[in-house]
């Protein structure tokens, strides 16, 4: 019997068990026959690019404006940054975004940047757009107050009108002043006392810089004199009888124009300041005792007369002295205070003394004399007229032969 031409059997069994072992390295190795394959990495996004605004500009002081930015390369978190500040962006389309702005955007005059920005993977910023805050052109309406005196240096001027930013600036005959910003329709700005120096008008504007601005059509400050007034006289009376004398008016509102009068009528008048004038008083004006009305008149525009101050023309009683004190000195002391006492004395009184001057042995000490004299203090102006006080002795100590006596004086010392 020949052999089978068949394999036999147990070779049979051992292909088919290699055929599924090598099966089932293939599947384990692919992940088994149920597994899905892992999904690709996301596309790197785009870089944005801008082409332009819906708008490239505003008036200063807009609010809830919306801006559209067209372009392309947006995806859903591309972001619109102004001035580099991240805003609230809307996606519309891979070419079209929208921003909202905030009132703070637009508060006044300037430009700023716009870009559009896209999130990793990829992305990145775009170039920028420029968009133009103009300022707007002021208006004004009013002045507050419209009418100012030549003494009314630092008095606060309110300005009404419209169109006003934060650096709006007031300007007084085109010169820009410091200015404070109150609102949209408010400014105000201080008087300097060179604007008050002569009666007359001057021009208010207002200036808003670039971009856009301008200036605001003028409106007119009128300036006037004040009513003047008199604060006091010096001096506030004068001896009947007596010489002239330059009298000084001290008040305010005082102009180049203003005029002293003397009892209504005009005199010769000198401008000091605005609070000084001067006048002279002649000896026939005080000759007998009296009173006089002072009064200061300034004229148009404003102006007026001032209320009245009295001016007193006396007669004054002889002075007499009880006593002095001290009675005696040391030669070439210090200054010393002497006391006098008496009756008579009035605010124009002074003492005398620079002659009259005896000394018992007859020799006479200059220096001692001058600094006696340089010592006294005035008490009175007597004018003209004599008016004799009792003579009191003092001693210049510690050389007892130098005791003088002094004599009171008819003559008056100037």
């Amino acid at each position: 019997m020949f052999p089978s031409e068949h394999p036999p059997r147990s070779s049979k069994y051992a292909h088919t068990v290699l055929l599924l072992f090598v099966s089932a390295f293939w599947l384990s190795a692919c992940g088994g026959a149920g597994s899905t394959p892992p999904p690709p990495p996301p596309a790197p996004n785009p870089v944005p690019a801008v082409a332009s605004l819906s708008q490239a500009s505003v008036t200063a002081g807009a609010s809830g404006l919306n801006l559209t930015v067209t372009g392309s390369g947006f995806v859903q978190g591309s972001i619109v940054q102004w001035n580099q500040s991240n805003r609230p962006t809307t996606f519309v389309s891979a070419t079209q975004l929208q921003v909202a702005l905030t009132a703070a955007d637009t508060s006044a005059g300037g430009t700023a940047q716009i870009v559009v920005v896209n999130p990793a993977p990829g992305g990145g910023a775009s170039s920028s757009l420029t968009f133009t805050i103009n300022n707007p052109s002021p208006q004004i309406s009013g002045i507050t107050p419209s009418t100012v005196t030549t003494v009314d240096g630092g008095r606060l001027i309110t300005v009404a009108g419209s169109g006003f930013v934060s650096n709006s600036s007031v300007t007084w005959n085109g010169t820009s002043r410091t200015t404070s910003y109150v609102t949209a329709t408010q400014l105000q700005f201080s008087l300097l006392p060179g604007d008050l120096a002569a009666a007359g008008s001057a021009q208010i504007s207002v200036l808003n810089p670039a971009p856009g601005g301008g200036t605001a059509s003028p409106s007119t400050i009128t300036i006037i004199y004040p009513v003047p007034a008199i604060s006091s006289l010096n001096p506030t009376a004068a001896v009947a009888g007596g010489q002239s004398f330059i009298l000084t008016v001290n008040g305010s509102g005082f102009a180049p124009s203003s005029v002293v009068q003397y009892n209504g009528a005009p005199r010769a008048t000198t401008y000091v300041s605005s609070s000084a004038l001067t006048i002279l008083v002649s000896a026939t004006d005080i000759a007998t005792p009296t009173t006089a009305q002072i009064t200061v008149a300034t004229g148009a525009p404003g102006g007026g007369i001032s209320a009245a101050a009295t001016l007193t023309i006396n007669n004054y009683p002889v002075p007499a002295i009880t006593s002095i004190s001290p009675a005696s000195i040391t030669v070439n002391s210090p200054d010393t205070l002497v006391t006098i006492q008496g009756s008579g004395f009035t605010a124009f009184s002074t003492v005398q003394g620079s002659f009259g001057l005896q000394f018992r042995n007859d020799q006479r000490n200059p220096k001692s004399c001058a600094n006696f004299v340089r010592h006294l203090s005035c008490l009175r102006r007597c004018g003209k007229r004599s008016f004799h006080a009792n003579g009191v002795r003092l001693e210049l100590r510690p050389h007892v032969s130098s005791s003088v006596e002094w004599i009171g004086s008819s003559h008056h010392l100037r």
